[in-house]
Parts: structure tokens; sequence; C-alpha cells
């Protein structure tokens, strides 16, 4: 992510919402309803995707969930 000021704005049009992070450091959760997004600037190289297995909508930890990991190996 090369301007999280650029990228905070563009997800804000569909209504996502600061969620946590601090801009100071260069990083930012957003959200909309259940869907979350960290956004990184110069932190990671490239782009990608990333799952906190166990994490509800609201960042607290949750007994059942489905673990991706098994989902992505048969795609």
């Amino acid at each position: 992510l090369k301007d999280l000021a650029i990228s905070k704005a563009f997800y804000g049009k569909p209504g996502f919402t600061p969620f946590g992070g601090d801009t100071a450091h260069s990083y930012l959760i957003i959200k909309t309803g259940k869907p979350l997004i960290g956004l990184f600037q110069s932190l990671f190289e490239g782009n990608f995707l990333t799952f906190n297995h166990g994490w509800d909508e609201y960042a607290q930890l949750s007994e059942k969930f489905d673990d991706v990991r098994p989902i992505l190996k048969e795609l």
C-alpha cells in the first residue's frame, strides 16, 4: 500500500470506517458490518490476503469458526 489516506478514502465510499490501528504508525483497520480490512502502508511488500483464525468481527476470540486453510487447499 503506497498511500494510506487514499486507501482510507477509497474504502470509505462503500462504508468502511476506522475500527483500529493508527495512521501515525502507518496502519489502519477498517470495517463495515462484519468484514474487516487491514491497510498497511509500506510495512509489507506487495499485496496479500490474511485471515485471523478464530477472531470474530470485533477482533475477539471466537470458539466456533471455519478454518479457511482446508477450504483454501480445496480451491
